[in-house]
């Protein structure tokens, strides 16, 4: 019997159609089901839809326990030598709060899960944005300034998850390893929306806590896994991945964000010697920068953050892009398996990129540093073997492409499955690849139009007994080659999306998690928030499941430019022409949209640059536009006469930008 998530295609040579037991039919599919945000899904087990448990159903002999801070500060850039005094503030940059616990209360019990509680006095916040970070225990309120502030130990302890509003609990879990059982530990706050800040009460009753659900220490310990033999990976089932592009990490030298590496080289127009003056610098968005870290692993706990914010929004795995053979993009390559690894149910599969020096190597070079990467515990298997990947794999030889496999086969011991993603899928390259590769995939189109009007490329793998990995991609503006396609706000990714899942590809790869030089990130970024997560956390449950989910309260993701297409900025530099990166005409718009999620019909209301355009919205999920204005872009989602949900984008229309930035910007409800 063929599985919920196994398409019945043709077996090949060195495919083999992955099979689920006949007592576990719903394995990959219990696994993935999940309560995400404004939407929930259901497990369903032979025939009948049961709801998952939530973390109070699996605690029923567990015990609560409750800490409240024993000490809290905070620091300021304002005044950096100065004992801040009054309410506990938290920034993006300037600001940071700074919490201290006694964890002996926890003595002789494990900790399986934690949730730290602040109530907010006052906040600008229009998104989600509380990063925690574990940090020394060391300091004293009395004496903590920015100066003498102590940075992080590890990686991150929380991820944005709920929108600070004023006068309310915010609630935000913890990873429970940041929760020490004795002795005292700390916490060090910030809050990642750039240019707001969140004002937490500090004394009495509402002074921040932890709340602790423990469970008595096991006295059976669990065994590590081989070296050789990968750790939790993602079930059978179709799969998401994304690109992960190295040489965009967290952080490049762990130093704070006004003068860290992307700050002074890669956003500024004169960075790097001004080696890219001419297109107004190499990048215009940056990942959200997780501080200074005093921990010597800072690299890998960083990698380990990326790990636990794709996971959260559903996604399986990273498609790692090998650039390099040697230095730091191949210590990245190396760190990223470690995290992922060191994360948990989070796979990683080899990508060869066929334009860069590692396919230069010679075939015995590229076997060897491969089977490194095969050791590490996240390496992704399938049906017993190694899977590995490439980016444009026609930019080496089938005969290169064959010595490769071999090698891993027969002088390492490593069976491989082959997925040959290309640039180009043509008909020829698919042939002359289909006798090493198990499966095809390719880098995919930029427009709502290419996409609608491409061709059915799973039926076309499929028919040749192959797997497909189809692409999606939110944008691509490339500011370096000045080549861009118009994505018309969230049209094209929900149109790729849309694809995929009807044409029921055995994979997506999401192109990509952190390419800032395309534009082409959907990681939590400074322009983007975690807009394009939250967006990619609702997909990502439909194609896991092959059924939309159900959505239980309202959300909107606002999509926008900060600058007219045609606006002249005011730094020297060559400008962008029509945008033809996709090889079409698709025509350049100047527009906002709302993308709404409607548990029942409502009032869209958007407003920007102060008009107010109302669209009668039904239930759904649906998207509506207005022309881009100079000012402020809001939207409201108004029912039987009262606001249900708002937001309002913190990136303002500006019509002399200091450089040109096509890009679309984003800002999420959720």
């Amino acid at each position: 019997m063929t599985s919920p998530h196994t398409h019945n295609l043709p077996t090949s040579p060195r495919h083999r159609l992955r099979k689920e037991p006949s007592t576990g039919q719903t394995r990959g599919l219990a696994r993935r089901a999940k309560a995400l945000g404004g939407f929930v899904i259901a497990a369903m087990v032979a025939g009948a839809i049961i709801p998952l448990a939530t973390g109070a159903d699996s605690a029923t002999a567990a015990d609560e326990v409750v800490l409240t801070a024993s000490d809290s500060a905070w620091t300021t850039t304002r005044q950096p030598t100065v004992p801040q005094s009054g309410l506990l503030s938290a920034t993006a940059t300037s600001d940071r709060t700074y919490l201290k616990f006694d964890g002996d209360a926890l003595a002789g019990r494990q900790v399986t899960a934690a949730t730290l509680v602040v109530k907010v006095n006052s906040t600008t916040a229009t998104a989600p944005g509380v990063v925690a970070y574990p940090t020394s225990a060391s300091w004293k309120s009395t004496s903590l300034t920015h100066d003498n502030q102590p940075g992080p130990t590890g990686s991150a302890a929380s991820q944005p998850s709920a929108t600070a509003v004023k006068g309310q609990t915010l609630r935000i879990p913890l990873d429970v390893r940041s929760v020490a059982t004795t002795g005292d530990f700390a916490l060090a706050l910030n809050y990642s929306q750039r240019y707001i800040q969140l004002r937490m009460e500090r004394f009495n009753s509402d002074a921040p806590r932890i709340e602790v659900s423990t469970a008595p220490v096991s006295t059976t310990p669990t065994p590590a896994p081989s070296p050789t033999t990968p750790a939790e990976t993602p079930a059978d089932g179709p799969l998401v991945f994304a690109h992960y592009f190295v040489p965009y990490p967290l952080s490049i030298d762990n130093k704070t964000e006004s003068s860290d590496y992307y700050t002074r080289n890669y956003l500024s127009p004169d960075g790097e010697s001004s080696k890219f003056a001419s297109v107004g610098g190499l990048l215009r968005d940056r990942p959200i920068s997780p501080g200074v870290s005093t921990s010597t692993t800072w690299r890998v706990d960083n990698f380990a953050t990326e790990v636990r914010q794709a996971k959260s929004a559903g996604i399986d795995g990273f498609t790692l892009n090998l650039m390099s053979s040697s230095g730091q993009n191949w210590d990245a390559s190396v760190n990223v398996m470690k995290a992922a690894a060191q994360v948990g149910g989070f796979a990683v599969v080899p990508m060869v990129d066929g334009s860069s020096s590692f396919s230069s190597n010679t075939p015995e070079t590229a076997a060897s540093l491969l089977s490194q990467l095969y050791q590490v515990g996240s390496a992704y298997k399938e049906d017993g073997e190694y899977v590995l990947s490439s980016f444009k794999a026609e930019g080496a030889s089938v005969s290169w492409w064959t010595q490769v496999i071999n090698l891993l086969e027969t002088k390492y011991g490593l069976p491989i499955s082959f997925q040959a993603v290309f640039n180009n899928a043509s008909d020829a390259n698919l042939k002359a690849y289909a006798p090493i590769a198990d499966g095809f995939g390719n880098w995919g189109t930029r427009t709502e139009r290419t996409t609608l009007n491409s061709a059915d490329n799973v039926a076309r793998a499929h028919a040749l007994g192959k797997t497909w990995m189809a692409p999606v991609a939110v944008q691509d503006v490339r500011y370096r080659s000045l080549s861009w396609a118009e994505a018309n706000n969230t049209a094209s990714v929900r149109a790729q999306w849309s694809k995929a899942i009807s044409q029921k590809a055995d994979y997506v790869q999401l192109v990509t998690w952190n390419d800032y030089s395309e534009s082409t990130q959907i990681a939590p970024s400074q322009d983007h928030g975690s807009a394009f997560l939250d967006l990619t956390r609702y997909y990502t449950s439909w194609f896991h499941t092959g059924s939309q989910p159900a959505i239980t309260s309202d959300a909107i993701v606002l999509t926008h430019r900060t600058q007219f297409v045609d606006a002249k900025p005011s730094y020297s530099q060559s400008l962008m022409g029509a945008p033809a990166l996709d090889g079409t005409s698709t025509a350049a718009r100047d527009s906002v949209e709302a993308l709404v999620w409607l548990p029942s019909a409502a009032t869209v209301q958007i407003t920007v640059g102060g008009t107010t355009t109302s669209f009668s919205a039904p239930a759904g999920v649906s998207a509506y536009t207005v022309p881009l204005k100079l000012g402020t872009v809001s939207a409201k989602i108004v029912r039987s006469g009262a606001t249900a949900e708002s937001l309002t984008s913190p990136h303002q229309v500006v019509s002399t930008p200091y450089v040109q930035d096509l890009q679309y910007y984003a800002a999420s409800s959720w």
